[in-house]
């Protein structure tokens, strides 16, 4: 299954965005944090927003399509 640029773009700008809220969170919690400790708490969330939001964007079309052709219970 190929993906266009443009949609494989928009997946990178959404996982990025989701990526965010967590620095924004401890922002908001704590009050006074560092840049160093919003950076790398920003670096994790990247990594497992990426890691998730791709698989996800990978496997659901095919997870629907599946569920689609099934029976209803």
């Amino acid at each position: 299954m190929m993906f266009s640029r443009k949609l494989l773009l928009r997946v990178l700008i959404v996982n990025t965005i989701i990526a965010l809220i967590p620095p924004f969170l401890l922002l908001a919690l704590e009050g006074n944090v560092s840049w160093h400790h919003l950076l790398g708490s920003f670096r994790y969330s990247l990594i497992y927003a990426h890691s998730i939001g791709s698989l996800a964007f990978a496997t659901m079309p095919r997870v629907w399509i599946a569920s689609e052709k099934s029976s209803v219970w």
